[in-house]
C-alpha cells in the first residue's frame, strides 16, 4: 500500500507495522510539497499533510527533511490558482523542478498531482516518475502518451477514490464476497466499525 501524501506524524508510525498479520507492506511520503495550502491545513505542524513551496532553497530543504525522516518517495501537489492555467503552471515550474531534482539526487522517486494537461506535461518533462491522477481538463493527445513512454512515467488514473470516500466515511461501504473471503478481518473491521467523527472532514462526510 502506498500513502501518496501523509505527514511527519504518520511517517513516524510507518515502521511500527512490519510483522503485524493485518498490515500490508507500506510505502509512504511525508507531507505534500505544494504550490498552495488550503486554510484548514495551515499551522498544523507535524500533523500537516502539506508543506508550501515558496523558494527553491526552501523546497530542497523540505525534500532533505523528508529524506532524514526516511520517506519512501516524495509527493508534489502541483496546484494552479491563476485563472490563466498555463501562466500559473509555468510560474511554479522552477519549484517543481527543484523538488524533483533534489529527490532524484537522493535516489527517491517523485509522485505528482497534476490534473491539468499543462501541469502534467511540465511535471513529466521535469522528470516526474508517477502521475497520481489522470488529466481532467482535456482528452490527452498521442503526443502526451509518447512523452509518458519516453520518460517512463507511470500514470495512475485514480478512478474510484472519491466515491469510496463517501462510502467508507459515510458508513455504507458494502464488501464483495471476495473481499470478505480474502481480506484480513482486522482490516475489514476498521471499515465496518468506522469510528464516529475523529476529524472535521469525517464529520462532514458522515453527516
Amino acid at each position: 500500500v502506498i500513502d501518496v501524501g501523509a505527514s511527519y506524524a504518520f511517517l513516524s508510525q510507518r515502521d511500527s507495522f512490519p510483522g503485524k498479520p493485518y498490515a500490508p507492506v507500506i510505502r509512504m511520503t511525508g507531507p505534500l510539497l505544494t504550490t498552495w495550502v488550503p486554510d484548514a491545513f495551515k499551522k498544523m505542524g507535524k500533523e500537516s499533510p502539506f508543506e508550501e513551496m515558496l523558494t527553491e532553497e526552501g523546497v530542497r530543504k523540505s525534500v532533505n527533511d523528508q529524506v532524514s525522516a526516511h520517506a519512501d518517495f516524495i509527493k508534489i501537489w502541483y496546484i494552479v490558482t491563476d485563472p490563466d492555467i498555463e501562466k500559473g503552471a509555468r510560474k511554479n515550474l522552477s519549484l517543481v523542478m527543484a523538488a524533483i531534482n533534489e529527490a532524484h539526487k537522493n535516489k527517491l522517486r517523485v509522485a505528482v498531482h497534476a490534473t491539468e494537461r499543462i501541469t502534467a506535461q511540465l511535471a513529466v518533462e521535469a522528470g516526474a516518475d508517477y502521475l497520481v491522477h489522470g488529466v481532467w481538463d482535456q482528452v490527452i493527445s498521442d503526443e502526451f502518451v509518447q512523452l509518458l513512454k519516453k520518460k517512463k512515467t507511470v500514470l495512475c488514473p485514480t478512478m474510484v477514490v472519491i466515491g469510496n470516500y463517501d462510502k467508507v466515511l459515510g458508513d455504507h461501504y458494502h464488501f464483495t464476497t471476495d473481499e470478505l473471503a480474502l481480506a484480513n478481518p482486522t482490516t475489514i473491521a476498521t471499515v465496518l466499525d468506522y469510528p464516529q467523527p475523529d476529524t472535521g472532514i469525517a464529520a462532514m462526510y458522515i453527516k
